[in-house]
């Protein structure tokens, strides 16, 4: 029986996870917190366990009040238990965007691509030359070198 959710997964900085500890009398508690960045919003005490078999059926029942009312997909065929992780991602839909923007202000005629990689990477995360880096890989793409964005950051662009 999963308790009823009164409390909203999808608003900003929302989170939710399982709590296990030891209660005095070295039962195991379960319990799901939602947090709203450092503020816990609702702890639910899903239940006290005494043995490794109910650890696992209480843990299955937490794990359903925090993915209530969230759909799943359907992979066709996919046997139980099979692991699926993302192995890259690509933000298409940002970057293109950005780049159009970018060509529509004029920054095309520069034909800089680490140039426009910098500025737009520091336009969609705010952070140092070096750090840019790491945002560009997170969206997916081929980020240049710290040594090729100092080399291009003194480049005269005077034309």
């Amino acid at each position: 029986m999963v308790p009823e959710l009164t409390v909203s997964l999808y608003n900003e900085a929302m989170s939710a996870f399982i709590k296990q500890y030891k209660a005095r009398n070295g039962a195991t508690v379960i319990q799901v917190v939602f947090k709203n960045g450092r503020s816990v919003i609702k702890t639910i005490h899903v239940g006290t366990a005494h043995n490794d078999i109910e650890i696992a059926e209480l843990k299955a029942v937490a794990k359903d009040i925090i993915y209530q009312g969230q759909m799943s997909m359907d992979f066709g065929g996919s046997p139980a238990g099979t692991y699926m992780a993302l192995e890259s991602a690509y933000s298409a839909v940002l970057w293109d965007a950005l780049s159009k923007v970018c060509c529509d202000i004029g920054f095309d005629i520069l034909g800089d691509e680490v140039f426009k990689q910098l500025v737009l990477a520091r336009i969609i995360e705010p952070t140092s030359k070096l750090d840019t880096i790491r945002v560009l890989s997170e969206l997916g793409l081929s980020a240049p070198s710290n040594s090729k964005i100092q080399n291009d950051t003194k480049k005269d662009r005077r034309k």
